[in-house]
């Protein structure tokens, strides 16, 4: 039987597929079988089907359906459907040309810190405009879809940016030798962007509705007062959205300290600590993000500081809002409110004694390790600083422990951020050249370091490369002669989206830079302005 198979397989594969000769063999148990010639006439059909198929190019998907001598007519159609319907972001995505130099890069939120407004006044005097400008940065991008970008974006080159980096990780780079088949079907159609919003009228004010005219457009509307339900219900909201506490205790706690945010804030956080176990170390990443807003809020305590990113775990967005409230000073007293008269604490005529000459050395040494030597040692400091707080009811000395471990905290989370800092550039150097920068496995904040100084560097170090033939210094230099900078498309990120390549474009754009942007890398080919 298998030496039968074997034939048939040499007969007629190709075009059809072993597998499925195999398949229509499979339930014969001998080559006598009168059954088997049956199985041959339906191989014979198969086998004239497909070549039938190759012979006409016949397409499976169902995309096709259109001889060759009449599909050059076709793609010049759609290219011409593509200009004359600009409104329709389907059809630009169709017919923009995925070319070796499209980015894969998910665009940053508008309001990132790495663009600021004035970069517009520069880029206004290139030659050509903002529109000349981006087609620079995006040569694999056709001109008519960044005109439309921009159109889009009413002249705004940050935002145009972002929609063309959002534009070009649909992009994919098209196999050699072949050409890219744009999508088809019902996908086609679904883009977000492809709505247009329409812009409803404003009711026209009626006579009635209109504030005073003439003689009595000087009289002023006395300023309505707050209502004090409203407010409490707006606080008691907020709070219950940044804990993770039920509503009914906030409401509680905030009637019961008399309406007020910060007494709110303070008594939440005592109770807390109070029911947080001091000897339980704490986890590294609420440790961590504790140290970073203590850095930000000085003046509020450490343990309090931590309660804070425990109730709020894990946004530290909401920590620090809470945070600002607590540290904020005390408003003026309004109308009819009640006035706090403040009581402090008496001298303590027995001070603290001053730390042994051994504690003085602990506290004034260098911090020197690596990584997660010093990771480890801030986080025993952060545990050690935390239980004595909870003793320093008890014990007078134990607030001034817990004062000194904290200190402590802060000194090995800055000499943790130096060894991380030192840490990247020794894995950038690592892996770069004179004329390329791997930026790969560092994070986006030494990325953005590195690629500046880097970068600097390079362009102060051509020399007399810059000099051109009429002996005058270029300001643009060839893709050859440029600074690469290799970024990754961002499959190791999280959610598999670029966030280095985004970032660091932005900041070379708005330090003055020339850039040709790619697929997972981008040229720096010189200054934007002289």
């Amino acid at each position: 039987m298998d030496e039968l198979i074997a034939k048939l397989e040499e007969t007629y594969c190709p075009p059809l597929d072993r597998t499925l000769v195999r398949a229509i063999f499979s339930d014969f148990d001998h080559p006598m079988d009168p059954r088997v010639e049956v199985a041959r006439t339906l191989l014979e059909t198969l086998k004239f089907d497909a070549v039938f198929e190759q012979q006409t190019d016949f397409d499976a998907s169902g995309s096709s359906g259109l001889p060759n001598r009449d599909r050059s007519n076709f793609d010049q159609f759609a290219s011409q459907f593509e200009d004359t319907n600009s409104t329709n972001l389907s059809n630009s995505f169709w017919s923009v040309g995925m070319g070796q130099h499209s980015t894969s890069f998910s665009g940053l939120p508008s309001d990132s810190t790495c663009l600021n407004e004035p970069l517009d006044d520069v880029l206004q005097t290139q030659s050509g405009g903002t529109e000349a400008s981006l087609c620079e940065t995006f040569p694999g991008i056709k001109p008519s879809f960044v005109a439309f970008t921009l159109k889009k974006c009413n002249g705004n080159f940050h935002r145009a940016v972002d929609e063309l980096l959002n534009h070009a990780s649909f992009a994919d780079e098209p196999m050699s030798g072949k050409e890219m088949v744009p999508t088809k079907g019902i996908d086609a159609f679904f883009e977000v962007n492809n709505i247009t919003k329409v812009k409803k009228k404003r009711p026209k004010k009626s006579k009635a509705k209109q504030g005073p005219t003439g003689d009595d457009a000087h009289i002023s509307s006395p300023e309505v007062p707050k209502s004090v339900w409203q407010t409490s219900t707006k606080d008691i909201a907020f709070l219950t959205s940044k804990t993770k506490l039920p509503r009914t205790l906030i409401s509680s706690v905030y009637h019961h300290n008399g309406a007020s945010m910060p007494k709110t804030i303070s008594t939440i956080i005592e109770r807390n600590i109070k029911d947080t176990d001091p000897f339980v170390l704490e986890d590294s990443v609420i440790l961590q993000n504790a140290a970073d807003l203590a850095k930000d809020f000085p003046s509020v305590d450490f343990p309090e500081i931590l309660a804070l990113i425990r109730l709020t775990h894990p946004s530290t967005a909401s920590a620090h809002e809470l945070a600002k409230i607590l540290a904020s000073p005390i408003h003026s007293k309004e109308k009819g409110g009640i006035e706090v008269i403040p009581r402090y604490a008496p001298i303590d005529l027995n001070p603290t004694p001053p730390p042994t000459p051994s504690t003085q050395a602990f506290a004034a040494q260098s911090y020197i390790g690596n990584s997660t030597t010093l990771s480890t040692a801030r986080a025993y400091a952060f545990s050690q600083a935390q239980a004595s707080y909870r003793k320093a009811n008890s014990s007078n000395h134990m607030g001034g422990a817990a004062a000194y471990y904290s200190q402590v905290a802060r000194d090995f989370s800055s000499a943790l951020s130096n060894a991380t800092a030192a840490d990247a550039d020794a894995l950038v150097a690592t892996q770069s050249s004179a004329t390329k920068l791997d930026l790969h496995g560092v994070t986006v904040k030494d990325a953005l370091r590195i690629t500046s100084e880097k970068v600097a560097a390079w362009w102060a170090g051509l020399g007399e490369k810059k000099v051109g033939r009429n002996g005058r210094e270029r300001v643009v230099l060839g893709m050859e002669e440029g600074y690469r900078i290799v970024t990754g498309v961002g499959k190791h990120s999280e959610g598999g989206v670029a966030k280095v390549g985004p970032a660091v474009t932005k900041m070379l754009l708005n330090e003055g830079w020339k850039v040709e942007v790619g697929r997972g890398e981008l040229v720096v080919i010189g200054i934007s302005k002289k």
